[in-house]
């Protein structure tokens, strides 16, 4: 009986919290702008569509949230009760973040920051997901996405890598390219093409696994060639 009124009591604390969170943080009616303004500051090309068969949104999809396109309020249910819990218990951020999540972070770096910042990014994911369309919020995540060597959004990171456009990179560009978001620096294929390449294989494994791909077909991406540039513009 203490156990369950101790967890009730975490909940509503969180839901307290959730609610007083929620009056604070903008309302995400700017999220456009800001990405749009970013993506001036960085003089980065601003994708304006994208396909659903493009392989870098694919691979992207598979890794950073599978369930992108079913997922209600923008929000992983389990992944988003942790960070808001974590504040109570004294821990830094222990959820999984969903796509909404991430470009929430991106386009409102201040908002993330602090003990509640968690907190307030699953308020801004979920007012994302009542003004914008799945579609939208995903063109808005690959256009601000930071891919490393100064590379922001899908556009210039696949012309700066490969010298190509976004929907003409072959799967094993689009893979590698997926595997970067998580950690530019970490997987960087310029210093580092081994890490970059088990990255690689990550990615592929998850889109074997979410049906994208079968075994067979990754098992050719493995081992085929990157085209690489020598270095990134």
């Amino acid at each position: 009986m203490a156990s369950f009124r101790l967890i009730t009591g975490v909940v509503l604390t969180a839901l307290v919290m959730l609610a007083g969170i929620w009056w604070i943080t903008p309302d995400g009616h700017g999220t456009r702008e800001r990405v749009s303004t970013q993506l001036r500051a960085h003089r980065a090309t601003e994708l304006r569509s994208i396909s659903g068969t493009d392989r870098t949104v694919q691979a992207l999809i598979a890794t950073e949230n599978s369930r992108f396109f079913g997922q209600r309020y923008g929000l992983d249910p389990l992944g988003a009760v942790k960070p808001l819990i974590s504040p109570i218990l004294g821990r830094g951020d222990q959820g999984g973040s969903t796509i909404d999540q991430q470009l929430a972070k991106l386009a409102y770096p201040d908002e993330a920051q602090g003990a509640l910042g968690p907190a307030r990014v699953i308020v801004l994911a979920m007012k994302n997901d009542q003004i914008y369309t799945r579609h939208q919020i995903l063109l808005m995540y690959v256009n601000v996405a930071y891919f490393g060597h100064g590379h922001y959004g899908l556009a210039d990171a696949a012309r700066g890598y490969f010298g190509r456009e976004a929907d003409q990179l072959s799967w094993a560009q689009a893979s590698l390219l997926a595997g970067l978001v998580q950690a530019p620096s970490r997987y960087d294929p310029l210093l580092y093409l081994g890490r970059a390449r088990t990255r690689q294989a990550h990615v592929l494994d998850r889109l074997v696994d979410t049906g994208t791909l079968t075994e067979a077909e990754a098992s050719v991406v493995r081992s085929a060639p990157l085209g690489l540039r020598r270095r990134a513009a």
